[in-house]
């Protein structure tokens, strides 16, 4: 009885599903209408992409494994070429060689090499510090390749050696003769810049005394800055290492 009450209760109403068409032809026709947008659009991505292009230069390494020979002695030098384009030739310091009559010989890579110079040694570079003698402070341009097996009895210093990476300017490195001399230059500035409870503090000598620096030091010129403004700010006494490193920073434009 109650089912019968509702079908005439919906008696005369007719139901049905909602239709929807899509006249694709009509909106192909409005997009049509402003085809022009289109086509600015495209040559303007162009250009911005032809002149990107012509802008950008690859950046890619290549690695050539030099072996240098002198009788019985030979060394062999892993040199980076290609930085931003690189270059197809290689310059190598005579004072880098046991023996300024080395036989030069590429056995890796050969092709990626067009030339290879020796250059005259680097004693002309010999400025030394207005306070110590025999103290460089004109850093030797050099593939850092050359650096780790460079012959100490090369050096224009007593107590290290300095270069500079030749092809990213202002990147020093320091070739020291021992620990102690290591320690003078940098056993502060590390504990000012990285050791934890020290960080910002310049230690006296005595606050230093059996304390262990680090066997390796890498700092930013940020850091550097703010060691030798620090101490110059409290008129704090820097050993002759520190006031040395502080020319040499200077005269390099660090």
């Amino acid at each position: 009885m109650e089912n019968k009450e509702n079908q005439d209760k919906f008696k005369g109403f007719e139901f049905s599903q909602p239709q929807m068409s899509v006249n694709i032809l009509q909106w192909a026709l409005k997009f049509l209408r402003y085809w022009w947008l289109f086509v600015v659009t495209l040559i303007v991505a162009f250009v911005i992409a032809y002149f990107y292009n012509k802008k950008w230069q690859p950046s890619y390494v290549n690695e050539a494994k030099i072996m240098i020979e002198s009788g019985n002695y030979s060394q062999s030098f892993s040199l980076m070429q290609g930085f931003n384009g690189g270059s197809d030739y290689l310059d190598v310091p005579v004072s880098a060689l046991k023996s300024p009559f080395s036989e030069l010989e590429i056995t890796e890579n050969a092709e990626q090499i067009k030339s290879v110079m020796a250059v005259s040694s680097d004693w002309n570079l010999l400025e030394n510090s207005s306070d110590l003698v025999f103290s460089p402070v004109n850093p030797i341009k050099v593939d850092p390749g050359l650096i780790m097996q460079w012959p100490q009895k090369n050096w224009r210093g007593n107590d290290y050696e300095l270069f500079e990476w030749d092809r990213f300017s202002g990147i020093l490195f320091f070739d020291i003769a021992n620990y102690s001399v290591q320690n003078d230059f940098f056993r502060r500035l590390a504990f000012f810049v990285e050791k934890q409870g020290f960080k910002g503090k310049l230690l006296s000598d005595a606050q230093l005394e059996g304390k262990h620096g680090y066997n390796a030091h890498d700092y930013r010129a940020y850091d550097l800055a703010r060691f030798f403004e620090k101490a110059r700010a409290e008129n704090f006494p820097l050993n002759k290492k520190e006031l040395l490193l502080r020319e040499i920073l200077l005269k390099n434009s660090i």
